[in-house]
């Protein structure tokens, strides 16, 4: 599995940082946001490293789809938001 140690979310995947971990699978792990900005804001990612999403392969993007699917549920049914927004971030 490719990793940055750079990274701060390399460096949670292998365990050298920590967080409140929500959820996780064989290729994605959810996680509480540090700098939330609402409730319920948390982040999926790739267990591996990928400079950008063009890098990322399908299946892989679809492993954290799934999650994100999962997470969301989650959050609509513990916070009963309004609404719900998914951003993908550059990094």
């Amino acid at each position: 599995m490719t990793r940055d140690p750079s990274c701060i979310f390399c460096q949670i995947v292998s365990g050298t940082s920590q967080c409140t971990l929500l959820s996780e699978d064989e290729a994605a792990l959810a996680l509480m946001d540090i700098h939330p900005a609402n409730g319920g804001h948390c982040l999926v990612i790739p267990k591996a490293h990928y400079a950008t999403v063009f890098d990322t392969p399908p299946d892989v993007f679809a492993a954290v789809g799934r999650l994100v699917v999962r997470i969301s549920v989650a959050v609509r049914d513990a916070l009963q938001p309004p609404g719900l927004s998914l951003g993908l971030c550059p990094t």
